[in-house]
């Protein structure tokens, strides 16, 4: 990974050489736009992560009490897999504009278009982990006659678990994006909107330098659900080939 930053960050040198700053800045002017970010513009760094936090455990829970619930019964599982699967084939886009219509509020517009986004995977992994629930365990259990919450805390919620780390690994850096996309159109504050702000006044090198942030806060967030997933998941052993 070092080797990667430190080659992209030549190559920009390089074609800052080639290209008017406007285009391609010098990484000098990258670096400084960055101190200047952290500066002037904590509070939209702050306010994007709050609504990333808020819709990404939003979408966690929802999602998980929704799968749960679908693996229960059998009809509401099929009713609601094929409803999940209908929302997770409707563009960003569509639901963006539908948000804007239904909506008046900032936040509750972008919190409408990342949970919406972001619950389907959810629902759909808890779901299909159920159904791919190992049968001798499930029979095993049985044996004891538990009462469905039983059930329900002592096998679906432990086993579902590993399901909505591994989600959330997959698709926090999706729900990132999209918030930032939904700050560009419908905010006035937030990274998406301090985005657009450096567009309008032609300053690539806050462009530059707004990308590097969310990147390094792109791995922040999954080294933290990595360290989570150690926490959580400490009683299951880990496989190993070779």
């Amino acid at each position: 990974m070092i080797a990667v930053v430190a080659l992209m960050t030549v190559a920009v040198q390089a074609m800052s050489y080639v290209f008017p700053p406007y285009i391609v800045p010098p990484v000098p002017e990258i670096m400084n736009s960055l101190v200047e970010i952290f500066s002037e513009y904590g509070s939209d760094m702050v306010d994007s992560i709050i609504r990333f936090a808020v819709a990404i455990l939003a979408a966690m829970l929802g999602g998980w009490l929704i799968g749960l619930l679908m693996s229960l019964q059998r009809t509401i599982g099929r009713l609601g897999e094929a409803f999940f699967r209908l929302v997770l084939a409707t563009p960003a886009l569509s639901i963006m504009v539908f948000a804007v219509l239904w909506f008046r509020g900032i936040e509750l517009r972008i919190f409408f278009v990342a949970f919406t986004l972001a619950v389907p995977f959810y629902v759909i992994a808890v779901y299909e982990a159920v159904k791919g629930l190992d049968r001798g365990l499930v029979d095993a259990v049985q044996q004891f006659r538990p009462t469905r919450w039983q059930m329900l805390r002592l096998v679906l919620i432990p086993y579902t678990v590993s399901h909505l780390i591994m989600t959330t690994k997959s698709i926090a850096s999706f729900t990132l994006r999209i918030i930032v996309f939904a700050e560009v159109i419908a905010a006035t504050s937030g990274v998406g909107s301090a985005i657009v702000e450096a567009q309008a006044n032609f300053r690539t090198d806050r462009i530059f330098a707004w990308t590097v942030v969310l990147v390094a806060f792109s791995f922040v967030m999954l080294a933290t659900v990595d360290q989570l997933e150690r926490v959580l998941l400490r009683w299951r052993p880990e496989n190993s080939i070779g």
